[in-house]
């Protein structure tokens, strides 16, 4: 015996369907934790401060070395440039958009973020980013101004490749 769909039910699969697209697409994945969507932007801050982290994506710019100083200014060491770009920093709150599994309605959020801001070749840059992408991006993390990018006189230790490379190779590069 053939079902038959109403449209009550033709137009609740397809409003399922489109916010497990917009889901996706939001940026947000399935694993995403909930601690990850609680974290505020004091810890944020907290966990940040004072920190030399590297990150790694591998469909964009590659390695990149960042020191987040607790005065609020960033020291961003890139790869294939022998110059550093300068900027500053704060953890923010960004809203974002998430479905509700249990339910299905869509609701806005607040996630902590990285507000940055850059300056290079004149202009000054906004590139904030969501502590769920930031966080999915961090190969490794160190305390301290652990290449002395703050204390280097704008030039980069030497000109980094675009690969994955960890600290110790670096270190092992700058000697």
């Amino acid at each position: 015996m053939a079902s038959k769909i109403t449209m009550k039910k033709f137009f609740t699969f397809i409003t399922f369907i489109t916010l497990s697209l917009f889901w996706v697409t939001s940026g947000f994945a399935q694993g995403v934790s909930d601690q990850d969507v609680s974290i505020r932007p004091a810890q944020l801050k907290a966990y940040l401060s004072g920190k030399t982290i590297r990150t790694y994506n591998r469909s964009g710019i590659g390695n990149m070395i960042t020191y987040f100083a607790p005065n609020g200014k960033m020291y961003i060491w890139p790869p294939r440039r022998d110059v550093l770009t300068t900027g500053t920093w704060k953890a923010c709150s960004q809203e974002a958009t998430m479905v509700d599994t249990q339910t299905n309605k869509v609701k806005k959020i607040k996630l902590a973020a990285i507000c940055r801001t850059v300056k290079g070749n004149g202009k000054t840059t906004k590139l904030d980013i969501s502590w769920i992408e930031f966080k999915e991006m961090i190969r490794e993390t160190e305390k301290g101004d652990a290449f002395s990018l703050a204390n280097e006189a704008q030039r980069a230790p030497y000109v980094m490749g675009k690969r994955s490379v960890d600290f110790a190779y670096l270190r092992r590069k700058i000697k």
